[in-house]
This record gives C-alpha cells, sequence and structure tokens, in this order.
C-alpha cells in the first residue's frame, strides 16, 4: 500500500497543461510517473474532479465507475 504523502507527491507530479484534461489522461500520468498501475478507482476520482472543474454538478466518485469500467473496455483494458 502506497502512502498518503507518496500520492500526493505524485499528483504534484502530473502536471497540468493549459487547457483541463481528462480525468483518463491524469490517470495515464500518475501510472507512467509512479512506475504502477494505480486502483481503477482513482480513475473515478479523476472523472469526478475534471468534470466538476468543468462546471458540472458534484458527484461523487462511484457515480464514475461504470463509466470507468466502459472506457477502460474501449482501450483494451481488462477493469478490476
Amino acid at each position: 500500500m502506497l502512502s498518503d504523502g507518496f500520492v500526493m507527491v505524485s499528483w504534484y507530479r502530473i502536471g497540468f497543461p493549459d487547457e483541463k484534461p481528462f480525468g483518463a489522461e491524469l490517470y495515464s500520468r500518475l501510472n507512467t510517473i509512479t512506475g504502477i498501475r494505480h486502483d481503477p478507482c482513482v480513475l473515478d476520482v479523476f472523472m469526478s474532479i475534471t468534470d466538476y472543474t468543468s462546471g458540472s454538478d458534484a458527484q461523487p466518485c462511484w457515480a464514475y465507475t461504470k463509466k470507468r469500467k466502459q472506457l477502460l473496455l474501449e482501450e483494451g483494458v481488462k477493469p478490476q
């Protein structure tokens, strides 16, 4: 299990372009920077955050689970 500090440092290392990235892009960057595949639920959180910062109503991260599983299937990644 990774410490919260490690995850937070990795979060800051992701970097943000001028435009708001899609949650899947943030998840991919996090996995690349840390060299491991994080729990797919992290993608749910990133999708929730990016939707909210784009003006959507706040939703709990688990509201994105179905969408995340479909996205991963489309990318050829077996969902966990």
